[in-house]
């Protein structure tokens, strides 16, 4: 752009007469360049010098209008604002930026949601890894397809009739990849057998995992990271989020092995000690956690004996060993006999339905989902979408394309970005913040989505994962934004409702630094906080 305003002065010098022309289209230009000169009256020309200067004027027209074509569709590293207004409301995002050496690769893009005009923009069309402000784009698909009323259904069938209390036949326990479903709920269900009268099955107790696919993962994750709760596997089966804790406590004897336990029931998991109890301090002894999908967990490291008792989050890498143990232990709860065994199998179609869990709606369920941030929810969010859209088992895959196809009526097209999941967790995810603002951009325009995902987002101090950071933003409750964050990312995307420039959206997003996560979190929260209160 140097260039060509350098040639624009070049050719104001030779061409006076179009002089005016150009500075009365500059000033108008909705890109906010501003020039300005003094129209003065060409002089005489003989026809050569015409033919030159069309030759020249043409030339020089096109060169200049592409170029401003073409920047109003790039984003460079300096900022270039539409007024001086916005330009002190650039200059001191870039005074933020200037404050410290970032060595992280960063995005930014501000935008006012009431002008449309473009605040700041770094690196606007970059492809980053999102992390979880990625959920904003799966939360907005399910809300315009499965609509803000949509249910997950946990169901009982049976096969064969009931006769004096007696099943004869096979009871269904069909699961529907229902995040929320709890232990309790699960428990609840089983309990209504005894109101339809039944007291025994004679029979076999089928437990149905097939809405989804068996693919627990997407591509793109981490293996490290699949021990812990917040990478819990996605199949059909859901029971407290896939989660529970182990609990680590010291042995009185030093050198001794420490003492594991958790809240699953026996037999779901094996566990493999190897926690030495340590005296003193050992450098370079972390407690590290490997699992694998046979529920094997291997538990290396040294555990000091004054730091007292400890727990881990972790997720069960199968559920089905822990469904069936849930559901034989609801029946014998129950008092109610099965003369079979508890297997996995599909229900048949001539099956009849006894009894049913519903979820909350999906309205209350996103309040969760974006308030905490939860990879689960997300992602069966994104399974079920596949499911309904496709009418066939949800599938990462066909989840993915059910999202695409719901998104790109409402100007949203997910093939400019790179997408493996629901909860932008897998390392191959990539989007640009320019897109990102889009995101907010028809969230902001949409009525289905403003109504619901708005209110659903973390305000600055005041809950979820903004909860403890801006919290001098908290009693205004002025900025409602989706966090992201994995070992080297760091990414924030919302809305500030500012004292001076109305409602603006912003994204930023941090990739690769190593050891100073928190000078992006602070940039952050710099960022949001200066947007409030710039004047």
């Amino acid at each position: 752009m140097f260039w060509i305003f350098h040639r624009k002065k070049a050719f104001e010098h030779n061409f006076p007469f179009f002089t005016g022309f150009f500075s009365q289209k500059l000033q108008n230009s909705s890109l906010g360049l501003s020039y300005s000169s003094t129209i003065t009256k060409a002089p005489h020309m003989n026809s050569l010098k015409i033919k030159k200067f069309l030759k020249s004027f043409f030339i020089y027209h096109f060169v200049i209008l592409g170029g401003f074509f073409f920047s109003a569709f790039t984003y460079a590293d300096d900022f270039s604002p539409p007024t001086s207004q916005y330009n002190y409301l650039g200059q001191g995002i870039r005074h933020i930026l200037d404050s410290r050496h970032y060595d992280a690769a960063i995005g930014i893009y501000v935008q006012s949601l009431q002008t449309g005009r473009v605040y700041f923009s770094k690196n606007a069309q970059s492809l980053l890894a999102p992390a979880s402000i990625q959920k904003l784009i799966t939360v907005s698909a399910a809300l315009l397809f499965l609509k803000p009323t949509f249910q997950f259904t946990t169901s009982l069938f049976k096969t064969g009739s009931i006769d004096h209390g007696v099943l004869n036949g096979n009871l269904y326990v069909q699961f529907s990849g229902d995040p929320s479903l709890k232990r309790s709920d699960l428990f609840a269900l089983l309990s209504k057998l005894k109101t339809k009268g039944i007291e025994q099955i004679n029979g076999n107790v089928i437990i149905d995992d097939n809405a989804f696919d068996h693919i627990p993962y997407p591509p793109g994750w981490a293996w490290d990271d699949l021990s812990y709760d917040y990478a819990a596997p996605l199949r059909t089966i859901v029971i407290d989020r896939n989660r529970f804790s182990m609990r680590f406590a010291p042995s009185r004897v030093a050198g001794a092995h420490a003492i594991l336990s958790t809240n699953l029931p026996n037999g779901v998991i094996t566990i493999f000690n190897h926690v030495r109890t340590t005296r003193y301090r050992v450098r370079h002894c972390p407690v590290s956690i490997y699992s694998n999908d046979r529920n094997q967990f291997a538990i290396h490291g040294c555990l000091l004996q004054s730091a007292g008792k400890q727990s881990r989050a972790l997720a069960v890498r199968n559920m089905l060993p822990l469904a069936k143990a849930y559901v034989d232990e609801a029946l014998k709860n129950e008092n109610i006999a099965y003369i079979g065994k508890i297997k996995e199998a599909k229900t048949p179609l001539n099956s009849v339905v006894l009894a049913q869990h519903d979820s909350a709606p999906l309205s209350q369920l996103i309040m969760h989902l974006l308030k905490k941030s939860d990879n689960l929810y997300a992602n069966a969010l994104l399974k079920k979408m596949g499911a309904v859209y496709f009418h066939r088992p949800g599938s990462w895959q066909n989840g993915l394309a059910a999202e695409k196809a719901i998104l790109l009526p409402v100007g949203l097209n997910i093939s400019n970005v790179r997408l493996n999941d629901g909860a932008g967790l897998s390392r191959y995810n990539y989007v640009t913040p320019l897109f990102m603002s889009k995101v907010l951009w028809t969230i902001n325009r949409n009525a289905t989505l403003k109504k619901y995902l708005v209110p659903a987002l973390p305000i600055a101090g005041v809950d979820g994962t903004l909860i403890y950071r801006m919290s001098n933003l908290g009693k205004q409750q002025c900025l409602r934004a989706k966090t992201g964050s994995t070992d080297n990312i760091s990414s924030l995307a919302g809305f500030v409702r500012t004292k001076n420039h109305g409602l603006v959206s912003f994204v930023v997003i941090a990739n690769n630094f190593v050891n100073n996560r928190y000078w992006y979190v602070s940039l952050e929260n710099k960022i949001g906080e200066y947007l409030y209160h710039a004047p």
